[in-house]
């Protein structure tokens, strides 16, 4: 199996030490100094959640411009893409717990990805992210899976500087944070340029206050998954102890490779920054074969029927409430 089909099937990567480690302390500094309560956010957040406005700062932005990442959000999309939105998250202690979900992709599947980036070791302990791998494109005929049974999920596991990828049709959800350490991360998310119309429609409603008019190309970037994404192979399901969230913590997950672009740097510095050469495809760009990777499409439901809400996760149907002027009888803006 290729890279690009093992991407496809599983339908996320997880990119060992992505970000620079000297990049770290800073990244953390301006997370706690965007910090603000639910409150000052134009939708209100959940209250077992630390939120943070940092979208504007140069280094974040580096972080969201990470070569590798935008090589696997460009297979991902398959095609012209751009950041639509970049938000702090933390869960608090005591909190952080999500039912299972999907986000739903917008007109068609895999026109949307998403990004976390951990600034903070995160595992069981302290609410790390929950998937279920391979769910993003239902099998032809298989039933809807029961957003309550977590026979499927998976808990990740990691150091700070990992960035997890994913389709955002791909079921996960946050998790408990049992021992109240720092789980810090940023939420990034890339939409296809088609989108862009609907996007400027709740920038506002969303707090988007970075610039999001630059595109990417997925044939500028090279794709190659093995040096940084753990096969599934070693990754190890554990039984639920104490109603703890399964997890796969094998060693392998900790000693990935580590993959760079001192290149960037130059990007926090404010300079034009060209993509080194490592990272650019010359001859034989990188092509998506969409029509093989998109047949299998999730059914598009309206997320706004009574059925189907559970399908949607919960603080992305908070904002389009807003947007739209309609409650649906959701106590909290619950987020990842």
């Amino acid at each position: 199996m290729t890279d690009r089909d093992q991407l496809h099937r599983d339908g996320y990567a997880l990119l060992r030490q992505a970000i620079p480690t000297e990049w770290m302390e800073d990244l953390r500094a301006v997370f706690d100094a965007g910090v603000r309560p639910s409150d000052q956010w134009p939708v209100p957040r959940g209250m077992d959640w630390r939120y943070s406005m940092l979208d504007d700062d140069a280094k974040v932005q580096a972080v969201c411009r990470l070569p590798q990442v935008l090589a696997v959000v460009g297979e991902l999309i398959g095609e012209r893409f751009f950041i639509s939105q970049v938000e702090g998250r933390e869960p608090l202690a005591g909190g952080g717990r999500q039912q299972l979900h999907r986000d739903l992709s917008a007109h068609r599947p895999g026109d949307i990805a998403i990004a976390l980036a951990f600034f903070d070791d995160y595992g069981p302990e302290n609410g790390a992210t929950r998937i279920v791998p391979s769910s993003h494109r239902p099998g032809l005929g298989e039933p809807p899976l029961d957003f309550t049974d977590e026979s499927r999920s998976v808990q990740l596991s990691g150091g700070a500087g990992d960035i997890l990828v994913f389709d955002v049709d791909l079921i996960h959800a946050g998790s408990l944070n049992l021992v109240g350490t720092r789980r810090r991360s940023i939420l990034i998310s890339y939409f296809s340029a088609q989108l862009y119309a609907s996007h400027l429609e709740t920038v506002g409603l969303r707090n988007v206050r970075m610039d999001t008019s630059e595109r990417f190309e997925p044939s500028d970037f090279v794709f190659h998954l093995t040096a940084f994404n753990p096969r599934p192979q070693n990754l190890q399901h554990l039984s639920n102890n104490k109603g703890f969230d399964r997890t796969f913590t094998d060693s392998p997950l900790k000693s990935g490779a580590t993959n760079r672009c001192a290149a960037v740097a130059d990007t926090v510095n404010g300079n034009d920054t060209a993509r080194p050469a490592a990272c650019v495809s010359a001859e034989g760009k990188s092509t998506v074969n969409r029509t093989l990777h998109h047949t299998q499409a999730i059914p598009r439901r309206d997320p706004w029927a009574s059925g189907n809400r559970a399908t949607q996760c919960s603080g992305c149907l908070h904002l389009l409430e807003q947007a739209r002027g309609e409650k649906i009888g959701r106590k909290e803006s619950i987020q990842k």
